[in-house]
């Protein structure tokens, strides 16, 4: 369901907050689309429970079998929080969302760091592996995305950017182009810096890209 979720987000890229995306077609809408991203992440950290689980459960480890218990409720909250800043269209939700995607593979990696003194062989080795790419996704989350969202937050409160909730806004979907504003090669300058530099993740601003 995860790698669904991944290909549906790569063939069809948009940006939420910004509510634009590539191609003109309800697929692109916000509501489907974050629709698709919840189910396939919520996927994605149960799965990441019933691994933790049982590998605590083989290795006798309490602190695997603990952390395992809390991924799904802050992967959940997360997944709350993406809601409200979709929605609001205010980037503070998506810097609490990933802060809770990094603390909670900040907890993973501890389990597997954990689990490796009771595991030999092959077995051994891919939690070792596992271990330090959770360790470097929690670095990146810590370097870049979290930052990057921080920032878009900081930049729209200080110019006094309203923040408009609106669901029936997530049903509708604008594509790059439409609109003078958003330029078709723009935009898949943007949606290529979040997309191809891994998760949501852009250097650039909004507003630089798109002019």
């Amino acid at each position: 369901m995860y790698v669904f979720g991944c290909a549906f987000r790569s063939l069809l890229p948009r940006a939420d907050v910004e509510r634009i995306c590539l191609f003109n077609t309800w697929l692109s809408s916000v509501l489907v689309g974050r629709s698709v991203a919840t189910l396939a992440e919520l996927c994605f950290a149960i799965q990441w429970f019933i691994i933790l689980r049982e590998l605590g459960r083989i290795a006798h480890s309490d602190t695997a079998k603990n952390i395992a218990k809390l991924i799904v409720p802050l992967i959940a909250l997360a997944e709350i929080w993406s809601w409200y800043a979709v929605v609001s269209t205010n980037f503070l939700g998506n810097v609490l969302e990933n802060s809770l995607w990094t603390i909670a593979f900040a907890l993973v990696a501890v389990a597997l760091i954990r689990l490796t003194a009771s595991f030999n062989g092959i077995v051994r080795r891919i939690i070792v592996v596992t271990a330090v790419s959770a360790a470097g996704y929690v670095l990146f989350m810590l370097t870049v995305d979290v930052p990057m969202y921080l920032q878009r937050w900081q930049a729209a409160t200080a110019t006094g950017q309203p923040s408009s909730a609106c669901l029936r806004d997530c049903t509708m979907w604008r594509a790059a182009g439409s609109s003078p504003t958003t330029s078709r090669a723009g935009a898949r300058r943007y949606l290529g810096c979040r997309f191809i530099s891994a998760s949501r993740s852009g250097r650039a601003s909004y507003s630089g890209v798109l002019a």
